[in-house]
């Protein structure tokens, strides 16, 4: 119940998380190729598991790349005001 309301939340919030369109749009390589076969092999076989490893990674990634761009954002107000 406690999950469903955070991602209830992390829904209607302003947290931005990566959309991955730029992830393998250069070229194609055997790494990315062998990665992604490994990976659909693995939902396959486990795919309760997988998924929620990659859901819960994916939340994890979208609220750190968050906490750090404020984190820095802060970091250089501070810097900039003591400049001036």
């Amino acid at each position: 119940m406690v999950l469903m309301v955070f991602l209830g939340l992390l829904m209607v919030s302003t947290v931005r998380f990566s959309i991955f369109k730029s992830v393998g749009a250069e070229r194609r390589n055997a790494r990315m190729v062998i990665a992604l076969i490994a990976l659909v092999g693995l939902i396959y076989l486990y795919s309760q598991w997988v998924l929620l490893i990659l859901v819960a990674a994916y939340i994890i990634h979208g609220l750190l790349a968050r906490g750090l761009t404020s984190l820095t954002h802060r970091s250089a107000d501070k810097t900039e005001m003591r400049e001036v």
